[in-house]
C-alpha cells in the first residue's frame, strides 16, 4: 500500500495527506485534529488503513529547498487511545534529526544524478535523468544545447519538440515504473534546423539510490544518428530501437535495399512472418513505410572518438 501511495496518485484522494501538506504543520501534531468526523470515516486511505488495523497518528511536514516536501507519519494501532503529551513530545525531539536526515537524502540522490549526466557528457550524449512522474533532477551541457528539441514542461517535466515523438516519451515515463507494460523506450526524432536526428533512450536506473528514495529515477540520454549509406549492425539496432534479434536481422536486411519478400527468404521465415515483424519494427521506430525504415536506419552509427 506504501508503494501504491508513493509511485501513483492515490495520495491525491487523500484527506489526511492534503490537509497535512496545506497545514506544513513545524512539529509532529495528531492528524485528526485537522479533520472533522465525516472525513476521518469516509478518507479511502483512512478505510484501507483500518482493514489493517491502523489508525493514522502524528505527523510532520518538513519543506526541502527544491520545493518538495518531506512527511513523516507515525501509525497506531487503530484501538489505540490519544497520545499522551510525553509521547508527542518525544517525537518532536526526532524531528530536527528527520529533517537533517531527509535533507541529506536528498542532496546525495541530486548528487548522483548530477554525476550521471556529466559521466553521459563526457561520452558525448546529451543526457538528463528523471524522477519516475518526469520531473527533471539534472540534465548536462550537451542537452541544454538543444532548447529547440527539449523543452521544459510546467511543474519541471521535460517534452520533446515534435508532437509525436513527444506522446511516445509521455507514454514511456507513465508507463515506466509497471513493469507489465511495453511502452516505447527508444524514440526516433527527426532532424531539423538546430539538431539532427536522434534516438532518444529511457533507461529506468536500478541503483541503492532505492534504499533512500521511494521513487524510482529515469535516464533520458540521446544518441545522434549520422548518415553514410551504410546498413547498421544488427546488435546496434537491438540497442537502439529495442529490436530482438529476430527484429534486428530483419530490419538490417531491409536496410541494404532488399524487398521484404527477399529479406524473408534470406532469414528463412514465412512471409507472413516477416510482415508480423516488420510491423512491429515500424511501432518501435516510429516510422509508417519502409522507405521512412530505411533512411532512418542507414543514419544508425556507433559513437566514435
Amino acid at each position: 500500500m506504501l508503494h501504491e501511495f508513493t509511485t501513483g496518485d492515490m495520495w491525491k484522494s487523500c484527506h489526511s495527506a492534503n490537509r497535512m501538506i496545506e497545514a506544513r504543520p513545524a512539529e509532529f501534531v495528531e492528524v485528526d485534529h485537522f479533520l472533522t468526523e465525516d472525513e476521518i470515516q469516509q478518507d479511502p486511505i483512512r478505510v484501507r488503513l483500518r482493514a489493517f488495523g491502523l489508525e493514522s497518528g502524528l505527523c510532520a511536514v518538513i519543506p526541502m529547498p527544491g520545493g518538495d516536501v518531506v512527511t513523516f507519519i507515525h501509525m497506531k494501532a487503530a484501538t489505540k487511545i490519544a497520545y499522551r503529551p510525553p509521547e508527542v513530545e518525544a517525537m518532536n525531539a526526532l524531528r530536527p534529526h528527520l529533517g537533517r536526515a531527509a535533507l541529506l537524502a536528498g542532496r546525495l540522490g541530486l548528487e548522483q544524478a548530477q554525476n550521471t549526466v556529466h559521466v553521459m557528457e563526457k561520452l558525448g550524449l546529451p543526457a538528463a535523468v528523471l524522477t519516475a512522474r518526469g520531473r527533471v533532477l539534472a540534465v548536462n551541457a550537451l542537452l541544454e544545447r538543444l532548447p529547440k528539441l527539449f523543452i521544459p514542461r510546467a511543474h519541471g517535466g521535460l517534452s520533446l519538440a515534435t508532437s509525436k515523438a513527444d506522446a511516445l516519451l509521455q507514454t514511456a515515463l507513465a508507463e515506466l515504473s509497471d513493469e507489465a507494460h511495453t511502452a516505447v523506450r527508444s524514440i526516433p526524432i527527426p532532424a531539423g534546423e538546430d539538431h539532427p536526428a536522434m534516438v532518444v533512450h529511457l533507461l529506468p536506473l536500478r541503483r541503492t539510490a532505492r534504499d533512500i528514495f521511494t521513487r524510482a529515477d529515469v535516464l533520458i540520454a540521446a544518441t545522434e544518428m549520422r548518415l553514410n549509406g551504410l546498413g547498421p549492425p544488427t546488435e546496434l539496432l537491438m540497442g537502439l530501437f529495442d529490436l530482438t534479434p529476430a527484429e534486428a536481422r530483419l530490419a538490417a536486411t531491409l536496410t541494404s535495399g532488399k524487398s521484404l519478400q527477399t529479406a524473408a527468404k534470406e532469414q528463412g521465415i514465412q512471409f507472413s512472418t516477416s510482415r508480423a515483424y516488420l510491423s512491429q519494427i515500424f511501432r518501435k521506430t516510429g516510422t509508417h513505410q519502409q522507405s521512412q525504415l530505411v533512411a532512418l536506419l542507414r543514419g544508425a552509427q556507433p559513437l566514435r572518438g
